[in-house]
């Protein structure tokens, strides 16, 4: 685990079609490895989505952003990975409520461009591929 960040809000602005497990705003711990962000939901919450993982080569358009009056968060799309369970893609938006968005962020964009990135075929192996920085903005 690279970095750890906890009572993150992990919410969905365009939604999957046909999935309520993408409704509401979900509060957890958010964790970041070489590969994924990984989004454990509290177990104070009670919310069908008990986790969420977003690997790098499945995500794109992600952005740091700094509102006045709200916390800092990073917003991107998020594609699904074949026979993970919903299909299409979503909008995301992750809520850092106690900071630490603008550093996550950078090691994010780090860890996505130093080295592999699995892609999942839906034969249910594993390619290693040359990642780039590029995928995520």
């Amino acid at each position: 685990v690279l970095k750890q960040s906890q009572d993150v809000d992990l919410s969905f602005l365009q939604q999957p079609v046909g999935s309520d497990l993408f409704n509401g705003t979900k509060r957890g711990t958010l964790f970041l490895t070489s590969y994924r962000v990984i989004f454990v939901t509290s177990h104070l919450v009670n919310d069908p989505m008990l986790s969420f993982m977003m690997p790098f080569g499945l995500m794109s358009n992600c952005t740091i952003q700094q509102p006045i009056f709200a916390p800092n968060y990073i917003k991107g799309t998020i594609q699904a990975a074949p026979d993970g369970g919903w299909e299409g893609q979503a909008i995301f938006k992750l809520s850092f409520r106690k900071g630490g968005a603008i550093e996550f962020a950078q090691l994010m964009m780090k860890a996505a461009s130093a080295g592999l990135i699995p892609i999942f075929h839906g034969t249910k192996a594993w390619e290693e591929v040359p990642s780039s920085p590029a995928a995520l903005i």
